[in-house]
């Protein structure tokens, strides 16, 4: 969590091992879910959490590799995803369920 001066709180990650360790993504962590204020947004508050999130997690888990789930078109999420040091693995693919037509991008 990244909070401001007076305590409140401007971003946040999330890191989890959600897959199983014996297979082929054991040792992978997911970090995501990351959440800018609306009043804190285009300052690089999520580029920041999301560091965070890798680095944090990285010394508590002991992951060694991390995924992360970006829409094709979330172009600044992309370029967050990127400046962390992550790039695009096109050997991987993800398809999210969800009921009816609602996508969740914040």
């Amino acid at each position: 969590m990244v909070r401001d001066g007076a305590g409140q709180l401007m971003a946040s990650a999330f890191a989890n091992m959600l897959f199983h360790p014996q297979s082929r993504l054991g040792g992978t962590v997911f970090v995501g879910l990351v959440s800018v204020a609306e009043k804190a947004r285009g300052i690089g508050l999520g580029k920041l959490a999301n560091a965070r999130a890798l680095i944090d997690s990285h010394s508590a888990m002991g992951w060694t590799r991390a995924t992360e789930f970006v829409a094709a078109d979330n172009a600044a999420s992309r370029g967050m995803v990127a400046a962390c040091g992550l790039s695009a693995d096109v050997g991987y693919l993800t398809g999210i369920a969800t009921r009816g037509a609602e996508r969740f991008t914040r």
